[in-house]
């Protein structure tokens, strides 16, 4: 006797992890693969990663990641998110650089965690990050380092 219920896999909320994924995508896109996104699981046992309480190891945590092949694949980490099993509210551990742009009423001077408490925020906070002069910054020189590499393969 199945005692589920029939809706377990409708009305699927999207979840900050296929956000995250559709960005990094559209990231190689814009930029023929020269320079890429990655989001990458962050488990508990994973280096960087400090053990704080029981509810923080039930978090879901990602990185999110700008990477160039080629240059051996430099990895620069842009931000964190983490959320429990809920999804929202889902926070960000930001580069120092782009919170200092972001400074505003959502956290103080010199802190680097910004919540988003539903979907909607979410979107807007991320939107702000990828559209912030330090994540553009980073990326012109990663995008133009590669190419000054590839040239010199040719």
């Amino acid at each position: 006797m199945d005692l589920w219920p029939e809706n377990l896999t409708t009305n699927r909320i999207k979840s900050p992890v296929t956000i995250l994924k559709e960005q990094a995508a559209l990231l190689g896109q814009k930029t023929q693969d020269v320079v890429q996104a990655q989001v990458r699981s962050i488990k508990p046992a994973s280096p960087g990663y400090q053990e704080t309480s029981a509810e923080e190891e039930r978090r879901l945590r990602y990185e999110f990641c700008i990477l160039a092949p080629a240059l051996g694949n430099y990895r620069y980490k842009l931000f964190t998110v983490f959320h429990n099993v809920d999804l929202y509210p889902a926070g960000f551990t930001l580069d120092e650089g782009i919170a200092e742009e972001m400074e505003d009423d959502r956290f103080e001077k010199r802190e680097t965690e910004v919540s988003a408490k539903s979907e909607e925020e979410f979107f807007e906070i991320l939107k702000e990050i990828l559209r912030s002069e330090r994540t553009g910054e980073i990326i012109q020189v990663l995008f133009s380092q590669s190419a000054d590499v590839q040239g010199d393969l040719q």
